[in-house]
């Protein structure tokens, strides 16, 4: 009769297999949140843009305040660029996950190489999605300080002797 096998005396190569997965596994849920919040920071930018620049414009057409042409074309352009990052950057990349087809593939392996494929693959796609983040955040950034730019130059188009 074969001796039944205790758990305690199974050993692997790596110890550490079940903790690291269970890391691995929420890296994932980590770069989901981190892609949302950038996605919302890039919506809540450009909705705050689009609307101060619809206000200023019916303002600027309402109260026929004269504004200084030279200041128009550089500060249009200014809007237009902010936009463009901001489009560009929510269309930018996507989050790696694992889907469904890749454990697909993994379901005949033993559970440790399973765990280990899982691990890899976490590791891989958290570069890919931290890259992807990082450059939405540049986006954010850029287009932040092109609206910026394009509200400094309304200002003096309007104080302008």
């Amino acid at each position: 009769m074969p001796k039944p096998e205790c758990k305690e005396a199974k050993t692997t190569q790596y110890p550490s297999t079940d903790l690291t997965y269970r890391i691995a596994l929420d890296s994932y849920e980590q770069a989901e949140r981190r892609f949302e919040s950038t996605e919302a920071r890039l919506d809540k930018l450009l909705a705050v843009a689009m609307t101060t620049n619809i206000a200023v414009v019916t303002y600027l057409v309402t109260t026929k305040v004269a504004f200084w042409n030279a200041m128009k074309v550089p500060a249009v352009f200014l809007f237009l660029v902010g936009v463009c990052i901001c489009v560009g950057g929510r269309l930018f990349g996507g989050l790696q996950l694992l889907t469904p087809v890749t454990l697909r593939t993994w379901m005949h392996k033993p559970e440790e190489q399973f765990k280990h494929d899982v691990i890899y693959r976490a590791a891989e796609a958290s570069d890919a999605n931290r890259r992807t983040i990082n450059i939405r955040g540049y986006c954010f950034a850029l287009a932040a300080i092109a609206f910026l730019l394009e509200a400094l130059l309304v200002c003096a188009g309007l104080f302008h002797p």
